[in-house]
Formats: structure tokens, sequence, C-alpha cells
């Protein structure tokens, strides 16, 4: 079989990266920061950062480097779909990507991606072109299953110095840490999130963490910040949190070839994108899209009909 060369080499030792990399912080005078604080000021309430593929959130929400941003939902729901579907369209802007997608064997997380910048299932061809197109924009972490905290955050910086990446995934926090309940599981989330903060911030990357939210009593019920699982702490250190929300009542109606017409249920979205939390520009409010199955994309139009993700780069 033909490997990748976007893998990152296995002869690296991530642990010991993070661990040299640890310094200790500097007190600095605010005329350090000037001309930053010009641009800031120049910029003003312009959303920065790079942009989710829906039109829609552009004016709401920019994905900055140095933050860390959590994707959270119910399972089965597309949190880590909606959040390949974002990195295919950040490699478009040209932001290099590094995914960890330590549930998933990396064949099926490119295949995935693949299908969402095809539009549809991809040819053997297509998957040729799809490859050549991201290039040196994508990168994957190679394992899944368990890794330690520090061999992720060591990945999270060689990758920044060594391939330039600009975002990172880790899909998703309870592979990095030590269980979901009981106090030794909430002090290693918190601190693990809180290291990502300062490595965020030093190498800066934007860091996509994935999460699970607690059981409802069904999946109908839209979640918010407060059901995530575990630490209280991983929203209060979030710089954003997305919730990602399939309308599973309205899919279960739609596949059922004998329904009869139910038209609240069926002018309903088909799933929410919400913003629930949105320290930069303080904007929290919930997007409305539409799942096509083919493409594995969420689309913004009740058409379901998949965007072109590559910005024309493939049309």
């Amino acid at each position: 079989m033909k490997t990748t060369p976007n893998l990152l080499p296995d002869r690296i030792n991530f642990a010991e990266v993070y661990r040299q990399s640890q310094s200790t912080r500097i007190i600095l005078n605010g005329k350090n920061f000037e001309y930053d604080l010009g641009e800031r000021a120049a910029n003003g309430h312009i959303v920065q950062g790079a942009k989710l593929p829906w039109m829609k959130t552009h004016g709401d929400v920019g994905l900055v480097a140095g933050d860390v941003s959590i994707w959270a939902g119910v399972n089965g729901h597309g949190k880590s779909t909606v959040l390949l579907q974002v990195c295919n369209h950040l490699i478009a802007q040209g932001e290099p990507v590094c995914i960890a997608s330590l549930e998933m064997p990396v064949i099926e997380t490119l295949y995935m991606m693949a299908c969402q910048v095809a539009q549809c299932e991809p040819s053997r061809e297509f998957t040729v072109k799809f490859l050549d197109w991201a290039g040196d924009r994508l990168w994957l972490f190679n394992q899944k299953g368990s890794v330690s905290a520090e061999s992720i955050l060591g990945a999270i910086i060689w990758s920044a110095e060594q391939r330039g990446v600009k975002h990172f995934v880790i899909d998703n926090l309870m592979m990095v840490t030590e269980g979901e309940s009981g106090e030794r599981a909430m002090n290693s989330q918190k601190t693990f999130v809180e290291t990502l903060k300062r490595v965020a911030d030093s190498a800066q990357v934007h860091i996509h963490l994935v999460h699970h939210v607690r059981k409802g009593e069904n999946e109908n019920d839209k979640p918010g910040k407060f059901d995530l699982k575990g630490s209280g702490a991983i929203a209060d250190l979030a710089d954003q949190i997305f919730m990602v929300w399939r309308n599973k009542k309205r899919e279960v109606h739609f596949q059922n070839p004998n329904r009869t017409l139910n038209p609240e249920l069926e002018s309903k979205p088909g799933a929410l994108l919400s913003l629930v939390k949105n320290r930069r520009a303080g904007i929290e409010k919930s997007y409305a899209l539409w799942f096509n199955r083919g493409s594995r994309q969420f689309c913004p139009t009740s058409e379901a009909r998949p965007i072109d993700l590559t910005m024309g780069a493939l049309t």
C-alpha cells in the first residue's frame, strides 16, 4: 500500500519536544506591544481569523491563531464530520491543518474529506486530485487510540514549527485525558485544556478540540455549553464553543416512504451549528444547516446542495 507523505514522522518523540519547549514566562513592558495594539485598534470590530465554510457565519466568527475551540455534540450528530468540512475550507484558505483523529483510521478521515471536496462519493482518480490539491496544507497524526497528553502537545508544537501548521484538530478530549468522571479525570481535563491554551498561544496555532456532551433524556434535546461532559473548566477556558445537533426526528420522517405531510417538522432545519461561547466577538447564535449524506457535507440551505469547499480550485 502506498503511504502518504503527509503523516507526522513516527521517529519523533513528541513528548520530549513538548518538554523541551517549556520556558519561563517573561514580564514585558506595555510598550513592547505597541505595534500589535495599533493593529488591533485599526481593525476595530472586524471579525478576524480564518472563516467557516458557510457565508452566514462570516460576520460573527473567525478562527484566530492562539485560540482553542471546542466542537461538541451528541454521539452520531456529526461534530467530527462538521469539523472535517471546516478543515477542507481552511485548506482552501491557505491555512495548513494537522488532524489527530484518534477514534478513526487515517484513511477513513481522508476518505470523508475527499467525499466532501468531491461533493459526492469520489472516484479513485479524484482522490489523487484531492491529495494534490491539499498538498502540504494537510497533515495527519498517524495514531488511533489513546495517546499521552505530552505526545499531542509536542505534536502541536513540532507541526507548527516544522510544517507551518496553523490549525490542529484533536478528536477527542477523552483520548488524551484520564477518563470521563471522578476527581482524577476532572483534574486531568482541566490541566490538559489549560496547557492547550498555553501551547496554542506560544505556537500561534488554533486548536480544535472535539468533546462529548452528557446524555440527555433523548437526542431531540439541543445541548448547550453546560452539557459538556467532565470538568466545568473545559467551557470556562475555551475561546469558542460550537454545538452540533442534527434533527433526527426530521430525518426519520423523511426516510419513511409512507409519511404523511407534517409542514411544521418539514420546515425546520436539518441541523444546527450553535455558537454557544464566543470570547472574541461576543456573538452567540445558531445557524441552520442541512445534511447531505452523499457528500458528507452540512449544507447552508434547505435544498441540501453541497458547496464548493475548494473555493473554485478543482472546478
